[in-house]
């Protein structure tokens, strides 16, 4: 998105002081800007459509891989097999894009050189970074449904066309772990917000990202016991992953548990990323 597309996105209070009668910009004027930003900005449009394209696209092929390891497992691992988890294996990636919307709502004007003027029309920093967070989750929280029933959808259409054991949203519950799914896609993009504001340079974003949502939980099993357990059990986005458990692990906290450990990040971040995003230069 260009300077002019930004600097037009800001002006609930210019046109007021184009009259003569300057006011303020109020927090649904701030809403309203950063709509139209997200709208026009291609990054965060290309980054949420490609959340349910990757979803659905990945989950034909997790679904095929799962039904080969199917048909050549033992009894036992037959008898042990989750379907459900299998079909939306592929969530892993679309959650990256999914928190990158909101890390570039931020990133972009800071590559742009326009977040200046964005804090001259919204001065309340606190209120734009509200209004920033409300319309990227606003849009994610749908995006996010749409990945997650699109995912398991082809994703168990795969297990079935296999001739493997599959679901469908009729199967008795179903329908919570693919509706949590799409709640932990759409929360997402709050902790991409918070890491854009704090780096303000997009390739450090997606880095610290892919960290933190793919690197370290991969590599939990192979860390020491003593850090592997409180990983595997509360590391925030692994937490809140859980809410998309067909087949919950006894071992660790629920899904809702882990969702409300993951809000607790979230809450404690953004108010240091609030924090320091009103005593620095912009």
């Amino acid at each position: 998105m260009s300077t002019g597309t930004i600097a037009r996105a800001d002006v609930g209070h210019r046109r007021a002081a184009a009259v003569g009668e300057f006011r303020p910009a109020t927090f649904a004027d701030a809403v309203r800007a950063e709509w139209l930003k997200f709208r026009t900005m291609r990054a965060t449009v290309i980054n949420a459509l490609a959340t349910p394209v990757l979803g659905m696209a990945y989950a034909v092929m997790f679904g095929l891989s799962g039904a080969r390891d199917y048909l050549e497992a033992t009894p036992a691992d037959q008898a042990a097999f989750d379907p459900g988890g299998v079909a939306m294996r592929s969530l892993v990636l679309a959650q990256i894009t999914a928190a990158l919307v909101g890390a570039l709502m931020v990133t972009v004007e800071y590559r742009s050189r326009s977040m200046a003027t964005t804090v001259t029309a919204v001065p309340r920093r606190t209120r734009l970074l509200a209004a920033k967070t409300l319309v990227v989750t606003a849009v994610m929280l749908v995006v996010g449904q749409i990945t997650a029933f699109g995912t398991f959808l082809v994703g168990t259409s795969v297990l079935a066309g296999q001739g493997v054991p599959s679901l469908t949203l009729a199967d008795p519950g179903a329908i919570g772990p693919v509706a949590g799914a799409g709640l932990y896609l759409g929360t997402l993009p709050v902790l991409g917000i918070a890491v854009g504001t704090l780096l303000r340079v997009s390739a450090g974003a997606v880095a610290t990202l892919g960290v933190g949502l793919l690197l370290i939980p991969a590599m939990a099993p192979i860390y020491p016991e003593w850090l592997a357990e409180p990983v595997m059990k509360y590391w925030p986005t692994l937490a809140g992953y859980r809410l998309s458990a067909f087949v919950p692990d006894p071992d660790l906290p629920s899904g809702w548990q882990g969702y409300l450990l993951m809000c607790g990040f979230l809450a404690v971040l953004s108010a240091v990323t609030v924090y320091v995003f009103r005593r620095r230069d912009v």
